[in-house]
């Protein structure tokens, strides 16, 4: 499976910000809630009336300053002038007690399920209480992977069954205690009291009003309300009161066999409209794993 895209990436990275895009739409909220309340003034005299500004009114900024890296092809990570890199956690890094060394050569799922998993996407820091600056959790989303990459040797051959779960043991969400070096750098706390892996197979609670509908009931749990784990975790976000919201995408990539469905069954074009085609997944998982087969399943 390869993840390769066509986009380029801009020479001048001079370009807006979501911060410029968030203030302008806090102004738009602000016009639009002035123009709301206009007909409460309109009876009132405006001859001679101005607009005054606001001194309250403040435009969001930011104290980072840099100079914009060029793009560039070069295998390497480059900074702007006078910031630094440094590693805070690697695929394959110890995340859960009595998780082994990673070892290239000899990956399983079992190992896998319990360190830093592959490709991280969305990243959110929470401060921990007793040491804000100092100390607080990494929550990472792990999109996807490239089984050509992880595994020596497989080139474009298909994963087999052990290695299709070493994948999905490497997708999902890590969620790690980090702390601040005396180099002023972060690194993985140890022990990391808060430590945890969620993968392709966990368990996980539905809730709200979508628990229990008949679209989200399966063999493995036909009461709707648990599903076994995350695919193509992208985006994500932190709420006011603390938790961390991670969002799937792409998961039509994961699902294969829609050929077989009956041509009147209503299940082939709901699968046609999210883009699921005829012939084996990107992935492949349908071959290891029948939940990933919509004709079986």
């Amino acid at each position: 499976m390869s993840h390769e895209s066509n986009a380029r990436p801009s020479p001048d990275a001079r370009s807006e910000t979501f911060a410029d895009l968030l203030a302008r739409r806090f102004e738009r909220r602000r016009v639009l809630r002035a123009v709301a309340a206009a007909p409460l003034f309109l009876a009132l005299p405006t001859a001679g009336c101005r607009r005054v500004p606001d001194p309250n009114i403040r435009v969001p900024s930011t104290s980072l300053r840099f100079d914009p890296v060029s793009a560039s092809s070069e295998d390497a990570v480059r900074v702007p002038a006078h910031y630094r890199w440094n590693v805070v956690a690697r695929w394959g890094d110890p995340v859960l007690p009595g998780a082994p060394p990673w070892d290239f050569h000899a990956q399983t799922a079992n190992a896998q399920s319990r360190q830093f998993g592959y490709n991280n996407d969305f990243v959110a820091y929470f401060p921990l209480p007793e040491a804000a600056v100092e100390r607080g959790l990494l929550a990472v989303n792990h999109e996807y992977t490239n089984a050509k990459h992880m595994f020596p040797g497989l080139g474009k051959a298909r994963p087999s069954r052990d290695q299709i779960d070493v994948e999905m043991a490497a997708h999902g969400m890590s969620i790690v205690e980090i702390e601040r070096g005396e180099d002023g750098g972060f690194r993985l706390a140890e022990p990391g009291r808060w430590n945890r892996r969620i993968t392709a197979d966990t368990q996980l609670l539905l809730s709200g009003p979508a628990a229990g509908s008949e679209w989200l009931r399966t063999s493995r749990d036909p009461s709707g309300r648990r599903v076994a784990g995350m695919l193509y975790n992208c985006s994500g976000g932190k709420t006011p009161w603390g938790t961390v919201l991670t969002c799937e995408e792409n998961f039509h990539n994961y699902f294969g066999g829609v050929e077989s469905l009956p041509v009147d069954d209503p299940r082939a074009a709901d699968h046609a409209r999210y883009g699921i085609e005829a012939g084996p997944s990107d992935y492949g998982w349908e071959s290891a794993h029948p939940r990933f087969d919509v004709g079986r399943e």
